[in-house]
């Protein structure tokens, strides 16, 4: 079993200090072992691990009990992940200080805000912790911003990749960009017994349905397409569509009777077709699909960039002191 962090947990997945019980573990904490360095001077130590935990307890308690039950090869796993995402924010806090980011007004404004959230969710650490650790949320949160911006995919790429790709990526498989979904167009005519049900599915088949239902009185219902977006009266309907739907496109028209899902009813039901999905024209949702790219186009990019902040200030991980935590030799 292997976890990975996502980005937005990277700032708070840590295991608990309870876990932290090896003889070893707590001499490092009370030796304040660095665990990253970067350009050969120490960054993050495992007294910014305990901090991380605290967060943790608030923010993702299951972690408190799964971490602990992890194998402790992927306990060690975690934890080289964690430390390298708390060099890489180091890493931004210190480019983003150096260049006066951090004096603009807006950063000071966010980090405000990051400060009262995080008082709010009750964070009890020294001040300077607590600082240092909303002013890297600050500029890691810009960094990203940064990275987004300059891969904002044109309207013009973004419509060939929407046009070439809307029907493969489950991303789209949607509302707003499928406007008329997959599924089994359907008619039904609602009689009072099973034995009615068969004369007119019986006269259909020969016929028509609409002639059909016309020899009993009863009314056609067209109930379009039957799909996991349709909404019926009745729930029986519905299911049946479903069922359909798993029948081949060549066997169409197919009939079938259904049972009303109160008891009080029956229906005779025609699946005249199979509907491939309709899709949104990509003007009429050019703003929702260009988030969806960018998604798609940042995660990458965005590890990219990640990589090359930690190549070139030499971010190195202490691998030998979290194989202490975790209680490896």
């Amino acid at each position: 079993m292997k976890i990975t962090l996502t980005h937005k947990l990277l700032s708070c997945l840590v295991m608990i200090v309870g876990s932290l019980t090896s003889v070893a573990a707590i001499e490092a904490i009370n030796n304040g072992t660095v665990i990253v360095s970067i350009k050969g001077n120490p960054a993050i130590t495992v007294k910014d691990l305990i901090f991380e935990t605290n967060q943790l307890d608030k923010k993702q308690p299951m972690l408190k009990q799964l971490v602990p039950l992890m194998p402790k090869d992927d306990q060690l796993n975690f934890y080289k992940e964690l430390a390298t995402r708390l060099g890489e924010q180091r890493i931004i806090f210190i480019q983003s200080k150096e260049k006066g980011l951090d004096a603009h007004e807006q950063s000071k404004e966010a980090l405000k805000k990051e400060i009262s959230k995080l008082a709010q969710e009750g964070v009890a650490q020294p001040d300077e912790m607590l600082i240092q650790y909303a002013q890297e949320t600050v500029a890691y949160n810009e960094f990203q911003k940064h990275v987004l911006a300059e891969l904002s995919v044109s309207d013009k790429d973004a419509e060939a990749f929407y046009n070439n790709n809307v029907k493969r990526l489950s991303e789209f498989q949607r509302p707003p960009f499928i406007i008329g979904p997959s599924g089994v167009k359907t008619f039904a005519v609602r009689v009072d017994d099973p034995f009615e049900a068969q004369y007119l599915m019986e006269k259909a088949v020969k016929t028509n349905i609409k002639e059909a239902a016309e020899g009993l009185h009863k009314e056609v219902l067209n109930l379009g397409v039957l799909s996991q977006y349709a909404k019926t009266v009745d729930p029986a309907l519905l299911q049946k569509g479903e069922d359909m739907e798993a029948i081949p496109k060549e066997a169409f028209p197919v009939w079938d009777t259904v049972q009303s899902a109160d008891k009080r009813f029956f229906y005779v039901v025609l699946g005249a077709l199979k509907a491939e999905p309709e899709y949104a024209l990509f003007s009429s949702v050019k703003n929702e699909a260009k988030e969806v790219i960018n998604a798609l186009h940042f995660a990458p990019r965005f590890e990219a960039a990640l990589k090359r902040l930690r190549d070139e200030n030499k971010m190195d991980i202490n691998e030998k002191a979290l194989r202490l935590l975790v209680g490896l030799k």
